[in-house]
């Protein structure tokens, strides 16, 4: 998504970079980052609560929903009209179900029409959305509407630059990482039979189950919390029955979350 600016105005490269594709991406994730803000503020509260919590997720879903089109709105339009065969249309659909970028935009779409409020949903997105927002701030904003000549030598943009590069890996567990507390979150409120709690929870189980095909992020943080689960299951003051239950369910869930490559080396 290049945004190629030519005019020497300022107002003129700025309505420039607004008709770019990538700037109506830049908004969605804006929308994210300012609605998470102002909803964890209002959390409290129950007036403007609802309508910025809805606004998190429409606004990822228009950001992703505008990758998901790059990426196959084209090509899924020339292929119906071409009647391609049945074995490219399941490799199509095998690609597409593991693409990271559908896989939020389901998300997003599912937390916005049907769930009802789960604040921990949020955080994933507004970490994603926020380091989108700083990069292109940099990398658009200052480098083509404002002419910054060299944004290494800008203090703030400096700033800013370092700040999401040196987080990179950080910012992408704590993604994984909330993603994982929500999921158990989604379980709870599914055994506590709260309303449309098995919306959330199958959305969120198969969310994961399918990131974990093509993230090692995702990989390690599942690694991650079952040693720490092992370890306090493990303790002498916790009964043998739990401990046969828990191991009965973590050997579930890691036939259900294994890749079908994976279940045939087992």
């Amino acid at each position: 998504m290049s945004s190629p600016i030519g005019s020497t105005n300022l107002t003129g490269r700025f309505l420039a970079l607004a008709k770019t594709t990538k700037f109506a991406w830049f908004i969605g994730h804006f929308i994210v980052v300012l609605s998470s803000t102002f909803y964890w503020l209002s959390l409290r509260q129950t007036s403007m609560t609802e309508i910025w919590y809805r606004l998190v997720f429409f606004g990822a879903m228009e950001s992703f929903g505008v990758l998901v089109y790059q990426t196959y709105g084209k090509s899924f339009s020339k292929k119906t009209e071409s009647n391609s065969d049945a074995s490219s249309a399941a490799v199509t659909f095998q690609q597409v179900s593991r693409d990271e970028n559908v896989l939020y935009f389901i998300l997003s779409t599912t937390w916005l029409i049907l769930s009802p409020r789960i604040a921990v949903a949020t955080v994933p997105f507004f970490i994603i959305s926020l380091f989108h927002v700083l990069t292109y701030i940099v990398n658009d904003i200052a480098a083509n509407v404002l002419q910054v000549e060299d944004v290494k030598k800008h203090p703030y943009l400096k700033f800013i630059d370092s700040l999401v590069s040196e987080n990179h890996e950080t910012s992408l567990n704590a993604i994984c990482n909330s993603e994982l507390i929500s999921l158990f979150y989604n379980f709870v409120r599914l055994l506590t039979l709260r309303p449309r709690s098995i919306v959330g929870f199958v959305a969120m189980s198969i969310f994961i189950k399918l990131k974990c095909f093509n993230s090692a992020h995702m990989k390690r943080s599942i690694s991650k919390l079952e040693v720490r689960l092992d370890g306090l299951i493990a303790h002498p003051s916790v009964p043998h029955s739990l401990k046969t239950q828990y191991t009965n369910v973590k050997l579930l869930l890691r036939r259900t979350l294994a890749s079908p490559s994976e279940k045939k080396t087992s």
